[in-house]
């Protein structure tokens, strides 16, 4: 699920990428624009459902993610294009970037956490002169 928000924001970094006045001028990429938003919207809803991700990331505006994704879903009429560059080019997506990335380093962090496995059962498992192994 964190690799669905890696592409999601990689997308709006594209789509925000071809510019502002662009994104005012043509129709599609307004389109796109809300799809991007309410995918990530998507993600977020399962994503908020990992253990402890709301203590890790008091920053995120949860109610505010999803509930764009409800609003644009549900209510496409009243749409703003400008919320939703807002959100894609500002600081909403540049939050869910800094979640992702913190997010990422912690699993690679817990997966080369070799102090979490029995003792001698790794390899490279260093032991000191007296042929103790460091805790």
């Amino acid at each position: 699920m964190l690799s669905g928000l890696r592409v999601i924001l990689d997308d709006a970094e594209q789509l925000v990428g071809r510019g502002r006045e662009a994104y005012d001028e043509d129709a599609l990429l307004r389109l796109a624009g809300e799809r991007i938003v309410e995918r990530a919207g998507i993600i977020m809803i399962e994503v908020v459902g990992i253990d402890g991700i709301r203590e890790r990331h008091p920053y995120v505006d949860w109610k505010g993610v999803i509930g764009m994704r409800q609003v644009l879903v549900h209510d496409y009429d009243v749409v703003d294009p400008e919320v939703v560059w807002d959100a894609m080019a500002g600081s909403g997506f540049a939050t869910l970037r800094r979640l992702l990335s913190t997010e990422e380093s912690g699993l690679s962090i817990r997966k080369l956490d070799v102090r979490a496995l029995p003792a001698g059962r790794h390899k490279g498992a260093a032991k000191s002169k007296s042929g103790q192994r460091p805790l």
